[in-house]
């Protein structure tokens, strides 16, 4: 029986996809030290599944940011503000 802390290869590389995917916003923001970033551009590279997230994130995000805007029904906007009222 392997020690308790061992880790088995596919756990290390499930880690290393679930830190990818904490700091791909950053990635994209270009908000990652050099190092850092290097290391996410290089994992996109070599995970297939990661690839596909990262491009699918930065598509999501041209979309939106060709979204055209639209003002907010009146109603909605006066339910949002007796809210924001209440929180402070």
């Amino acid at each position: 029986m392997p020690p308790p802390n061992h880790l088995h290869p596919n756990h290390l590389y499930k880690v290393c996809c679930l830190e990818m995917i904490a700091r791909l916003s950053e990635y994209i923001d270009n908000d990652l030290d050099v190092e850092m970033h290097t290391t996410v551009k290089r994992h996109a590279r070599v995970c297939p599944q990661c690839d596909i997230f990262l491009k699918t994130l930065q598509r999501t995000i041209d979309l939106c940011k060709h979204l055209e805007t639209r003002p907010l029904p009146e109603f909605f906007s006066q339910k949002l503000r007796k809210k924001s009222w209440k929180m402070l």
